[in-house]
């Protein structure tokens, strides 16, 4: 029965800690071709995923962080023609539909952890 409790908390510690997001990093005339290059592990403390369209069609996708979004959301864009979307769950921006709607996706890892934890201390 130890077992299973230091089984059951190092999974728990480890849906907590997890390892940093991964987006896709790329630049591309549309999303196809920029996903070819494939997707990254962000820095630690990145905590979203961009997609920054152009007026010609073109995207950037990379990791970028929730502040940025927040900022880009609320003044707009000061280029004309360009537009921020932002996600927050691993390679969320492979499509352009990149959005806040993505956050939940975090929570439930939280609220997922919790959950764990919480049967530990009744089977204990």
């Amino acid at each position: 029965m130890w077992l299973v409790h230091t089984l059951l908390l190092l999974a728990l510690l480890r849906i907590q800690e997890g390892s940093g997001l991964q987006c896709f990093s790329c630049v591309g005339s549309n999303d196809e071709e920029c996903n070819r290059q494939g997707a990254q592990q962000c820095p630690r403390d990145s905590d979203a995923c961009a997609i920054m369209r152009g007026q010609s069609g073109g995207v950037m996708k990379s990791c970028s962080y929730k502040s940025f979004c927040d900022r880009a959301l609320r003044e707009g864009s000061k280029a004309s023609g360009v537009s921020v979307r932002c996600c927050f769950s691993n390679n969320c921006n492979s499509s352009s539909q990149g959005s806040s709607s993505h956050i939940a996706a975090s929570y439930i890892r939280i609220l997922l952890a919790l959950t764990l934890g919480f049967c530990i201390l009744i089977i204990s």
